[in-house]
């Protein structure tokens, strides 16, 4: 879901099938707090860009400065691979919808879909307001309240080997 806030443009998400490999980005990493973390997300954000992308959890992320859209995707596989389920990544641009002008792209994990019922198990959205872009990244409410042996999946239900019943 991508909406607007207040006065600002809505937003549009569209698979990307490539990241300029020339561009420099400035990398959110959020997410991975424990092994099998399900909300865990990379956003790229070109350098050049004037907006502000700024995650809801001020807790929750890191950013790296100064990585090119390959060195990117690299440490975005590796950062999802603490979940054993992890099978690959999904692209996404997110761009202003009225002008087409680049915000930057999502990538998401994917995983197997016979452990979750589904491969990509993020509901994201992000809302502009000036040149700042808020993003949010929850659970797919399905898998949410879904409940594992050991607590739902948001509690971070564990088996003995670290994967969510």
């Amino acid at each position: 879901m991508l909406a607007a806030c207040g006065l600002g443009a809505s937003l549009r998400s569209q698979p990307a099938r490539e990241i300029a490999p020339s561009e420099i980005y400035n990398v959110i990493f959020y997410g991975n707090r424990y092994v099998g973390d399900l909300e865990t997300v990379v956003f790229l954000k070109p350098a050049s860009s004037p907006f502000i992308v700024k995650p809801k959890s001020s807790i929750y992320y890191s950013i790296v400065n100064g990585i090119s859209a390959p060195v990117a995707i690299k440490k975005a596989e590796a950062f999802f691979q603490s979940n054993p389920n992890y099978t690959g990544i999904s692209k996404n641009r997110i761009s202003v919808a009225s002008t087409g002008q680049l915000i930057g792209y999502e990538i998401r994990p994917l995983y197997q879909p016979f452990v979750y019922g589904m491969p990509d198990v993020l509901t994201t959205s992000y809302t502009l307001k000036g040149k700042t872009v808020s993003m949010y990244v929850e659970i797919n409410p399905f898998l949410k309240n879904r409940r594992f042996s050991g607590g739902n999946v948001e509690e971070g239900g564990r088996d003995a080997g670290g994967i969510p019943r």
